[in-house]
């Protein structure tokens, strides 16, 4: 018995280091995923293609930054042409496409100084925010933002957020 355990022993553990590994990367094209769909969402609210692209590439930077994953080459195409149009007709949907292209070190995610890596790609579409160019924020945002409302139906701050408009106190009552 003992002699069949040590023969087994090496096959295990390089089992068990294959499923760590591959867990490892899984979570790093998870990361990738989460970079994407922040910029994404980021240049979805910028008003000019310009600034979205910017802010596309800070915010998949921040977010692979804060999981800690290291891109090789880390290429980021953002189609943010919707971002300078007006929001358009009914029923017409400006979108921002991001793809995020991630070259990931096996050193990173296994075992440290192994050569090679893993390509982590993702893209992700997010719609245009209609209202971005409106200024000073109005409606449920405003009510949100200062505490007047909640929005919805529900109640909170200092008074009915009833259609998201933020309404005054009602005399003594409110949320």
């Amino acid at each position: 018995m003992p002699i069949e355990a040590a023969l087994l022993m090496p096959v295990l553990v390089v089992f068990v280091l294959l499923a760590v590994a591959a867990g490892r990367i899984t979570t790093a094209r998870s990361t990738v995923d989460a970079a994407a769909r922040d910029a994404a969402r980021a240049a979805s609210l910028e008003r000019t293609p310009a600034r979205a692209v910017a802010a596309a590439d800070r915010a998949a930077q921040g977010t692979l930054a804060q999981q800690g994953l290291h891109c090789g080459g880390l290429a980021l195409k953002v189609d943010a042409a919707a971002v300078g149009k007006p929001a358009g007709a009914p029923g017409r949907i400006g979108v921002v496409r991001v793809q995020v292209h991630c070259q990931v070190a096996l050193g990173d995610v296994m075992v440290p100084g192994l050569p090679g890596g893993v390509a982590a790609n993702s893209s992700f579409t997010s719609v245009v925010d209609r209202f971005r160019s409106t200024g000073a924020a109005t409606g449920a945002a405003t009510g949100a933002a200062a505490g007047n409302g909640t929005g919805g139906n529900s109640t909170g701050g200092n008074g009915t957020g009833g259609n998201g408009t933020g309404g005054a106190a009602a005399p003594g009552g409110g949320g």
